[in-house]
């Protein structure tokens, strides 16, 4: 579609008063964005992503610890 005939099809439908359409596709249900089954169970949710998170942040303590450790500081 040429970009002279976009135009005038755009102004044709703000002439009508009919709102442009969104690009966008809603889901089907509640959550279809996210990749895991997060409403099935909350608690386990919970506890995956409080692990996952507290693993993460102490990876750099625990890399300083063995470093400390090696070097004979500790």
């Amino acid at each position: 579609m040429s970009a002279l005939l976009r135009a005038s099809l755009r102004q044709v439908s703000v002439r009508r008063g009919v709102a442009p359409r969104r690009m966008m596709s809603s889901g089907p249900e509640k959550g279809w964005h996210i990749p895991f089954d997060y409403f099935s169970s909350k608690t386990s949710f919970a506890v995956k992503l409080t692990s996952f998170v507290a693993l993460g942040f102490s990876i750099p303590f625990i890399a300083s610890v063995y470093q400390l450790r090696k070097a004979g500081g500790a």
